[in-house]
């Protein structure tokens, strides 16, 4: 039922241009996707432990797009904020294995992990190195 009022108020709203409230619109996405990570818990609650702790190629994947995203959105984000450096905030880390679905050799997820570590460690570095003026241990690791 949701989905059927979801579909006829996406589908009834003006064109964009003349919208004023597209805004808060796309902003009831960003709520919505609250909700539903707010229901996963919910649901599924080991689902962050599970995901961590699977060490499989397969959950190791897994756990590498998700990186990514996260990646993505956390580095749009400060890239908004922060001036850094241009490879750091050239748009978002969307290599081509991204979309694969799955991977069952481990020398080509090694090689994915690799290319991963360089964009976001080079990026964390950068980022770091910004923070330390404030807070001189936030990027401690251990």
């Amino acid at each position: 039922m949701r989905r059927i009022a979801f579909a006829v108020l996406f589908l009834a709203s003006p064109a964009l241009a003349d919208d004023p409230s597209a805004a808060i619109e796309v902003g009831r996405f960003g709520v919505m996707l609250d909700q539903a990570t707010a229901a996963e818990k919910l649901l599924v609650p080991q689902a962050d432990v599970a995901s961590a702790t699977d060490q499989t190629t397969e959950g190791t994947y897994r756990l590498l797009v998700a990186t990514v995203l996260r990646f993505n959105l956390v580095a749009e984000r400060v890239c908004r904020e922060i001036a850094l450096p241009a490879r750091d905030c050239a748009g978002p880390f969307m290599p081509a294995w991204l979309s694969a679905g799955t991977v069952e050799d481990p020398a080509r997820l090694r090689a994915m992990i690799d290319e991963t570590g360089e964009r976001i460690g080079g990026f964390w570095g950068d980022v770091c190195a910004r923070a330390k003026a404030s807070d001189e241990h936030l990027c401690d690791i251990e």
